[in-house]
């Protein structure tokens, strides 16, 4: 698998600003500031990092964690497979 997410349709500016910003989602991740800028220049975010993001974002109403991984997110969370 990829380790780089590179979906189309992710804004990762969107994201990052509708999770709190550059800082807050840098402390989310327990990672630097300038790391989530980089991400936000680049138009892309790590894999792992979405990972752990998705949930954050769909519990705060700002994705889904299957827009998010629309790829795989049945094997990165199985039990969302029943909920389909």
């Amino acid at each position: 698998m990829p380790n780089i997410s590179v979906m189309k349709n992710l804004d990762v500016n969107k994201l990052v600003d509708d999770l709190g910003g550059t800082l807050a989602v840098a402390n989310m991740l327990n990672i630097k500031p300038p790391s989530v800028s980089e991400w936000k220049q680049n138009k892309k975010i790590p894999r792992e990092s979405l990972i752990f993001l998705a949930p954050i974002a769909e519990k705060m109403g700002v994705s889904t964690r299957k827009k998010l991984l629309p790829n795989d997110w049945m094997r990165v969370w199985p039990e969302l497979i029943e909920a389909a």
